[in-house]
């Protein structure tokens, strides 16, 4: 299962590049071989959108 803080890091990759929304990466992420189920479109939208933890 992928980790929260390499979700971002995909994420923030695939906004920048392609100027996707954050509702269409989601989607992007969770249908990707290693979500397993674990995350959706709805759990990654959340992630996405809720402020990381401080390292």
């Amino acid at each position: 299962m992928y980790k929260r803080r390499y979700l971002r890091h995909l994420a923030a990759g695939l906004i920048e590049s392609h100027g996707w929304t954050i509702e269409t990466t989601a989607t992007y992420l969770a249908t990707r071989p290693g979500a397993d189920l674990t995350w959706t479109p709805r759990t990654l939208t959340t992630l996405l959108t809720s402020t990381p933890p401080a390292v």
